[in-house]
Parts: structure tokens; sequence; C-alpha cells
């Protein structure tokens, strides 16, 4: 519910159904986000949402950065992120 929300932590407020547990969740998922980002501009991938998407939701995928990065430069590159 709405109330149970904080906005400026954008995090469950105590007052939430598992609060706890939601908000291990919301930090885990943030974290896998951030190291996405962070191998991707490492690696030189330009960032398209299709791509972060595609590795974000499947980490272990068959597809190695390198591939990603192939397919970028096929594709027209897209914009990097500075």
């Amino acid at each position: 519910m709405e109330k149970d929300w904080d906005d400026a932590r954008q995090r469950l407020k105590r007052s939430g159904c598992n609060h706890k547990e939601m908000n291990m969740i919301l930090t885990r998922l943030l974290g896998q986000a951030i190291e996405v980002m962070i191998d991707m501009r490492l690696h030189q991938i330009p960032i398209t949402m299709d791509r972060f998407k595609k590795v974000f939701e499947n980490p272990g995928g068959n597809e190695d950065f390198l591939a990603y990065w192939e397919g970028a430069h096929k594709e027209g590159c897209g914009e990097f992120l500075n």
C-alpha cells in the first residue's frame, strides 16, 4: 500500500508487511542493476534499455559481454554513457 512506501528512501516503511525482507530484495536488485551498468561501461558496451534488460534478466545467459559489444557495433553502436 502507498502508506507503507517511503518515497524519499525508496523502501518500505516499518509499517509495511514483511518490510525487512522486501527491502532486502530491493537492495539486492539495485545492486544487480548497478553491477550490470558497471560491467557494460567497463567493457565500453553501448547501453540501451533493451540490452540492459536482456543482461539484467538473464545474468548467466549464453551471450557474454564480448558478444554484446560486437552486436552493438553491428547495430550502429547506439549511445555510450559518459
